[in-house]
């Protein structure tokens, strides 16, 4: 079951963190910027772990992190003079 909590962090941003946790599986986490992109993403691990394909869900969410972490990396060189 999938659980979707909204975070503030000290600046004021909101972000959504999702947790997964299925009886006999890891949990999963992971925090986007727009709650339906929680929902969205929450829905499709949900799927593909009942599925029987919970190496494939871990994976993919790696490769979602990966993907989240390359983006601000390139965001953060495209904007030098904005600080965190």
């Amino acid at each position: 079951m999938a659980t979707i909590v909204k975070r503030i962090d000290s600046k004021g941003a909101v972000s959504w963190q999702v947790k997964i946790r299925l009886r006999g599986h890891a949990p999963l986490s992971l925090t986007f910027s727009r709650k339906g992109d929680a929902r969205a993403w929450s829905a499709e691990m949900e799927t593909t772990i009942r599925r029987g394909r919970a190496a494939i869900a871990l994976a993919q969410a790696s490769a979602d992190l990966t993907r989240r972490v390359a983006e601000a990396r390139s965001e953060s060189t495209l904007n030098p003079g904005k600080s965190k």
